[in-house]
């Protein structure tokens, strides 16, 4: 992998002269023809090509991107290696020509000045398709300095960082399959393109400008500030180790603790009126239990029922039963109220729990839930594929292993569905 390029960016340090400049990196939208063209590929023969050399189990059908997804129009990304108070914005302009969605820096856990961006579907990148996850990677910069005084040249990098494991994304660089661990960050050069869904689907081109803009004055910053002073980034100043945050490494493990816990296996979005399969306690959207339920118990061309056993879809356990998990929407809720979503996630929760005839929330509680403070700088509770039994562990099952289980009498599809509705806390026998 080629090194990211690097340049001298002074934007954690306050200048001494009027302005500075800055690096930007730009994520510019590519449509499948563009990115085929750029890759000097051809999208017909884009998928046997993906498919033989990078996942077997991929079938056409998941790999296909519907038009009216691969045609939507997406904005492009800006990420500024400054802080958002000292960029440059014509306020005049901005009421014509809305700004594009920007990202700005801040002090990482590492004490280094960062600014990155999640991709994966949300309102921010307007990706809506269903069979992208809310968080695939992050792409960011990252200045460190070579001097600890502030002097002398700064090192900026342009890195990715994978938030899904191999088995778990379909995201390309340059046309292969990342293949990276998760959380580990590798660099990424100018020029890359970078696909979230197979080798062209839902592309980007990765365009860095190490002296992309200017940054202002402090006397002319002061006199355009626009509303609230920005808090989440530190200056490299005498009082720089005070405002950062003690033990990273600990609120960053809790951080992932919540993200493993709050995503759907089935649909990708924060649990709704969650159900738990018995006895491998994985957990689902009602919803989502429901249909992956129809979708196995479908009749034949002959009429009759499949037969196919009652699996569970993230460990193919068989399923027993499944009962409502208040606990995990009591958790989910109360975390809400912290304002701790992305706010296209939070929009997207409410809708849902509305859909689903759950108690809706008072208006003190709905401008708590969309504040989205800390969710949006931290990325708390931006999702994650991983979902852990809330109250047991899988078990494996084997023919001298004897469950004991509670059961209800036999009752019908009809039946199951009338008694999740009813919101009965016993566990559905299935069998």
């Amino acid at each position: 992998m080629a090194s990211a390029p690097s340049a001298a960016a002074a934007a954690g340090n306050a200048p001494t002269s009027s302005s500075t400049n800055y690096p930007i990196l730009k994520l510019i939208p590519l449509s499948q023809a563009q990115c085929a063209a750029a890759l000097s590929l051809n999208t017909t023969n884009d998928n046997a090509t993906t498919a033989t050399t990078n996942d077997d189990t991929k079938t056409n059908d998941e790999r296909h991107i519907p038009p009216e997804v691969s045609q939507k129009s997406r904005p492009t990304l800006w990420l500024k290696l400054c802080s958002e108070s000292d960029d440059i914005v014509d306020v005049d302009d901005s009421i014509d020509n809305p700004p594009e969605p920007t990202r700005y820096a801040r002090m990482d856990k590492e004490g280094n000045y960062s600014c990155e961006v999640k991709l994966g579907r949300s309102e921010f990148a307007k990706i809506r398709w269903t069979k992208i996850s809310r968080s695939l990677c992050d792409i960011g910069m990252t200045r460190t300095s070579n001097n600890a005084s502030g002097g002398g040249s700064d090192n900026v990098t342009a890195w990715i960082k994978m938030r899904k494991g191999v088995d778990q994304h379909w995201v390309h660089l340059d046309g292969t399959l990342i293949v990276k661990p998760v959380n580990q960050p590798f660099h990424v050069k100018d020029g890359s393109i970078l696909s979230l869904y197979g080798a062209t689907g839902i592309a980007y081109r990765v365009k860095i400008e190490p002296n992309g803009a200017v940054i202002n004055s402090p006397e002319s910053v002061a006199s355009r500030k626009r509303g609230a002073t920005d808090t989440t980034t530190t200056s490299s100043n005498d009082n720089g180790d005070a405002k950062r945050p003690k033990h990273p490494g600990v609120r960053q493990g809790a951080q992932v603790l919540i993200e493993n816990s709050t995503e759907c296996p089935l649909c990708y979005e924060i649990f709704c009126k969650t159900v738990a399969v018995h006895p491998c306690g994985h957990n689902f959207c009602e919803e989502c239990a429901e249909t992956h339920l129809a979708s196995i118990n479908c009749t034949n061309d002959d009429g009759n029922a499949s037969g196919k056993p009652t699996e569970c879809p993230c460990c193919r356990g068989q399923i027993e039963g499944f009962t409502r998990n208040r606990l995990v929407d009591t958790m989910i809720w109360a975390v809400a109220l912290n304002g701790c979503f992305d706010r296209d996630d939070a929009i997207n929760y409410l809708k849902r729990r509305e859909n689903a005839k759950m108690d809706a929330p008072s208006e003190e509680q709905k401008e708590c839930i969309l504040r989205c403070g800390k969710g949006e700088q931290d990325g708390i509770m931006n999702g994650n594929q991983m979902n852990g039994p809330v109250f047991m562990e899988p078990m494996q099952v084997t023919s001298s292993t004897k469950l004991s289980i509670p059961t209800l009498p036999t009752l019908s599809i009809s039946q199951h569905r009338a008694n999740l509705n009813n919101h009965s806390n016993e566990v559905v026998d299935l069998t």
